[in-house]
């Protein structure tokens, strides 16, 4: 009887020994899974040589592989790996009326080039890199009636540096007196990871969704919080961003939004 014991706590050893090792297997073997590219919000110096060049918008897909680049004063480059190349002049969009979707159509003596930007999330198939815009690109070849269409993702690009946050400076070339903002400077604060603008407008914290196509940045509708503060007139600066559109650049330490009937000027801060 002692034998049998001896036995069978023997065997349930062997037994614990052996699902040790293996589970202790199982758990350290290594995850070879490809982890997804960051977005460009994440590594904004991804694209930086491109947007120096003045590359607005860029595109690209597989099976085949093609790409293309959008200088919107100037002209869209469309390319594919296996040679078919065009180059045409930049056009002006045309939006839909009923979708999220801006057309450029560009003829020249070399071809037809159809783009179609669709604000839509897209996510590169091969690197898992993700995008805001699904885009569709058709070409045509001259003295052919068919179309040739490619499919993937895209993107604006933008100053990186937009990527901060920056207090008002001045108002139509008129310095902010602090004494007008007892509260504090009004400020705006970028988040380009979900395109979105936060900040303060002197009284009340306001949140607003962006839009960046080349050099234009667009505001759209401000929420704000509803708390009163007497002596602070932030109504006329809400309304200078509130939908509006500018052209901005940057230099140096300051940003510069500019339209037909405003200058806004705001320097950086830590």
């Amino acid at each position: 009887m002692l034998h049998c014991t001896l036995k069978l706590s023997g065997l349930l050893a062997t037994t614990l020994f052996i699902f040790s090792c293996t589970a202790t297997k199982k758990t350290t073997m290594p995850n070879h899974q490809q982890e997804p590219e960051k977005t460009l919000a994440q590594n904004p110096g991804k694209y930086q040589q491109q947007f120096e060049k003045g590359i607005d918008f860029i595109a690209s897909g597989t099976e085949p592989f093609w790409s293309l680049e959008i200088d919107f004063d100037k002209q869209m480059h469309f390319k594919v790996l296996s040679g078919t190349e065009l180059i045409t002049p930049a056009v002006k969009g045309v939006k839909a009326m009923d979708a999220d979707v801006t057309r450029y159509a560009a003829e020249t003596d070399k071809g037809m080039l159809i783009v179609q930007l669709i604000k839509q999330a897209c996510t590169n198939n091969m690197s898992g890199e993700k995008f805001p815009y699904t885009v569709t690109v058709d070409v045509k070849s001259p003295g052919s009636n068919q179309y040739q269409q490619y499919k993937g993702c895209g993107q604006n690009l933008y100053n990186p540096r937009l990527y901060d946050i920056w207090v008002l400076d001045s108002i139509n070339h008129q310095k902010i007196v602090m004494a007008d903002y007892p509260n504090g400077i009004p400020r705006l604060e970028f988040n380009l990871t979900d395109m979105r603008l936060g900040g303060y407008l002197g009284c009340n914290s306001f949140s607003s969704y962006i839009q960046i196509m080349g050099s234009q940045l667009s505001f759209g509708r401000l929420a704000s919080t509803e708390k009163l503060c007497p002596g602070v007139n932030e109504a006329s600066y809400a309304a200078l961003l509130n939908n509006q559109t500018y052209t901005y650049a940057i230099n140096g330490l300051k940003l510069y939004l500019v339209n037909a009937n405003t200058s806004l000027v705001y320097r950086k801060v830590d």
